[in-house]
């Protein structure tokens, strides 16, 4: 169980689509076509064309590694709405599944998810 078994689900299922998905694989550039669109990336040097690119790198080293120096105006926009201190894409996102063996109910815990934040400076 675990999280590996959700990430391995969604590879299956990618896969079963006609996807591929590349692990330990170094993205050096995401290609731009001539529309401006993503179309693909370029790992080892070697272009890989895509209708789809997802990437788990963050908004920061997408937008200013990932994208062309050549074609970074076409996000420079959200680009500089990362170096507002109010709205920064530093936020991190933690998941904890939790089991609890507890067939009686005498916990008496809601059945449901939990979103926990304290505030707004989480």
């Amino acid at each position: 169980g675990g999280p590996l078994k959700i990430a391995e689900s969604i590879v299956q299922l990618i896969e079963k689509w006609g996807g591929k998905v590349l692990v330990r694989a170094t993205v050096q550039s995401i290609l731009i076509d001539d529309k401006n669109w993503a179309c693909g990336v370029v790992v080892n040097g070697r272009h890989i064309l895509a209708k789809s690119i997802v990437s788990s790198v963050g908004a920061p080293a997408t937008l200013t590694k990932l994208i062309p120096e050549s074609h970074r105006s076409l996000v420079s926009r959200h680009i500089d709405m990362m170096k507002d201190p109010d709205i920064a894409s530093n936020i991190s996102l933690q998941t904890m599944f939790v089991g609890i063996d507890d067939p009686e109910g005498s916990l008496k815990l809601p059945k449901s998810n939990s979103w926990i934040h304290h505030s707004w400076d989480h």
